[in-house]
């Protein structure tokens, strides 16, 4: 029985040690939060995130905080590299905004550090999926079945790199007949 209750006071005392260790050392540490705005257009009535296309600008902010409080970067020398190449290093340099270029593969790599910490570089690291431009044609037709009759469509642009719709220019065609109308 003496032994079992050793057992039982040993593993309980190494457990909350252990677990006491662990909860200081994760009080103590600092997260980074890496966060990206694609500039490309969509739709008004879209509620997701617009996608990055080849040669859209995106604009990434950086965030630290240390036990659930932000950090004040304003003094800290912070690196931003894109496909790991090293684009700027910049006292407070929380925003960076870059272009994805126009060799870009399917993702692009956005790394930011935060140079000599008391915990030395914080680094954060995300991918972003390089999309392609899309138009979705809204036919609002029961069961997509025609008539020969007038027809409206809606295209709707989704991932461009214009500020506005009318910056998009649409050409209309059926069967490879150029369709009459205001676009």
């Amino acid at each position: 029985m003496r032994t079992l209750f050793l057992y039982i006071f040993g593993v309980s005392v190494f457990t909350v040690i252990f677990f006491d260790a662990t909860i200081t050392n994760a009080q103590t540490s600092s997260s980074l939060l890496l966060t990206w705005r694609a500039h490309t257009l969509a739709p008004a009535e879209y509620q997701g995130k617009t996608l990055p296309i080849r040669g859209a600008r995106v604009t990434t902010s950086l965030a630290a905080f240390q036990n659930g409080t932000l950090l004040d970067l304003s003094s800290r020398d912070i690196s931003w590299f894109v496909n790991n190449r090293r684009y700027q290093t910049k006292k407070g340099g929380v925003d960076f905004e870059f272009v994805i270029p126009a060799q870009a593969e399917s993702t692009v790599t956005i790394k930011s550090i935060v140079l000599n910490t008391a915990q030395g570089n914080l680094e954060k690291i995300i991918s972003l999926s390089v999309a392609r431009p899309e138009i979705v044609i809204d036919a609002p037709y029961p069961s997509y079945t025609l008539t020969p009759t007038l027809h409206l469509f809606r295209a709707l642009p989704y991932n461009f790199t214009a500020n506005r719709i009318n910056q998009i220019l649409f050409r209309w065609s059926a069967n490879g007949i150029a369709a009459e109308g205001a676009p």
